[in-house]
C-alpha cells in the first residue's frame, strides 16, 4: 500500500519540477522563431521585418498558445500577439504625434491641450485599428480610444 503512494509523489514531483522548469506553471514560456509553428512564425516574420525581435513568450490561453513577441520598430516598442494558426489577436506601436494622420493628430492635440501625453500608440485588436492616447487632465488619467477619422471610440477616465 505505501509503494503505490511514494511512486505517486515521486511522479507527481517529476511532474511538477518538469512544468515549472518549462514556464507552463508561471503562464509564459520564452522561445525562438525557430521554435514558433509556421502559421505564426510567417505572420511574426512579416511583422518584425528588418527589426529586432527582444523576445518572443509563448502562453497557453482560450485552448490555444498564444505567441507574444516585442520588437523595436524606430526606435520603439510593439508588441505583437498571435495564435498558432497566425492570427493577429493583437499589435501595439508607440507612434509619435508629427506620424498620426492629421485627423487623428488633431483629436490628439483638441484633448491634451496644455497637458501631458503618457502614451500614444497604434493598435490592432481583434481585427479593429485604432489609436490610443493616455493623458492626466485636471488630475485625472484618461485613456482615449480614437479612429483613423479622428472619431472618439472609447473614452475612460480614473
Amino acid at each position: 500500500m505505501k509503494n503505490w503512494k511514494l511512486t505517486a509523489a515521486l511522479v507527481f514531483s517529476s511532474l511538477l519540477i518538469g512544468f515549472s522548469g518549462c514556464g507552463l506553471l508561471h503562464g509564459k514560456k520564452t522561445v525562438t522563431l525557430e521554435e514558433v509553428p509556421e502559421p505564426a512564425r510567417s505572420v511574426i516574420q512579416t511583422h518584425t521585418s528588418g527589426n529586432v525581435i527582444e523576445s518572443i513568450k509563448v502562453k497557453h490561453k482560450e485552448g490555444q498558445h498564444l505567441y507574444i513577441t516585442h520588437y523595436r520598430t524606430g526606435g520603439e516598442i510593439a508588441e505583437l500577439k498571435v495564435t498558432e494558426k497566425g492570427t493577429v489577436k493583437e499589435w501595439e506601436q508607440g507612434v509619435k504625434l508629427e506620424d498620426l494622420p492629421d485627423p487623428v493628430r488633431a483629436t490628439v492635440t483638441r484633448l491634451t491641450d496644455r497637458t501631458e501625453v503618457k502614451e500614444l500608440v497604434k493598435e490592432i485588436e481583434n481585427g479593429n485599428m485604432f489609436y490610443e492616447v493616455e493623458f492626466v487632465k485636471d488630475g485625472k488619467e484618461n485613456e482615449v480610444k480614437i479612429a483613423e477619422d479622428g472619431s472618439i471610440l472609447e473614452w475612460e477616465t480614473e
